[in-house]
């Protein structure tokens, strides 16, 4: 074989593999009771418990986020979203059935 014979051999990108990084929710103290829900129905994010977003920032059914606890009404639940802490209504959360979860009941402590 000459030189001029040998294969002509073309570079490839190296392949790569998608690496799970942290979300914001490693970064923040979750209290140990704290688990992930899902919303059973569209929510409007409020600020405080009872005083919505304005404009109105909603949450899709079939969503999910971690549940912090409820506040002193019970009518409020505090979860983490987008890596802030609001308020969504109890009526629009429930247990996230999934693998992980598996039912887990929502968290109905009173939190700040």
């Amino acid at each position: 074989i000459t030189s001029c014979d040998a294969p002509t051999v073309t570079p490839t990108e190296p392949e790569t593999v998608p690496v799970a990084v942290p979300g914001c929710d490693a970064l923040l103290n979750l209290p140990t009771t704290a688990v992930v829900g899902s919303f059973v129905t569209d929510a409007n994010i409020h600020w405080a418990p009872g005083e919505a977003i304005s404009p109105a920032l909603g949450i899709s059914a079939g969503q999910s986020a971690w549940v912090l606890g409820v506040d002193a009404t019970g009518e409020f639940y505090k979860i983490v979203w987008v890596c802030d802490l609001v308020w969504v209504p109890v009526s629009a959360m429930g247990p996230n059935y999934d693998a992980v979860w598996n039912g887990t009941p929502l968290p109905t402590n009173v939190i700040d």
